[in-house]
């Protein structure tokens, strides 16, 4: 019976760590219509990726800082000849509603690895951006 309980309490203990739920790392496919270049720009305007019409990259949700507690949040833009979109970290519900449950040990893994905020356009989950 020891046993069983030492498991769910560490089950819930992991449940809700954006870390483990989301990862450090976001996946974005940015299309353009018409098959225009689109480049790739970190928030120090560093040239990160490019492609013809299509580009997929794999992004960090925020920076890592050198304190646990507070994570940096990042910036990305695509952009091509005739568009800019801005990418933003915000962040995530894991993080927000999900770390009470543990204790306060899972904001200090998210702030440490990034994993607490999500990247955003328009105040949606940046996962596809299209172009014209």
């Amino acid at each position: 019976m020891k046993k069983l309980v030492m498991g769910v309490a560490s089950l819930l203990l992991m449940t809700s760590c954006a870390t483990i739920v989301h990862g450090t790392k976001q996946k974005v496919k940015a299309v353009s219509n018409t098959g225009e270049t689109i480049y790739v720009y970190d928030k120090y305007g560093t040239l990160i990726a490019e492609g013809n019409g299509t580009v997929e990259v794999s992004l960090a949700r925020a920076g890592k800082g050198t304190d646990i507690f507070y994570a940096h949040p990042n910036e990305f833009t695509f952009k091509t000849a005739s568009e800019t979109k801005k990418l933003v970290s915000d962040i995530n519900p894991a993080y927000r509603y999900g770390n009470p449950f543990t204790l306060g040990i899972g904001y200090m893994v998210d702030n440490a690895t990034g994993a607490g905020y999500t990247l955003i356009y328009n105040g949606s989950t940046a996962d596809l951006l299209n172009f014209k």
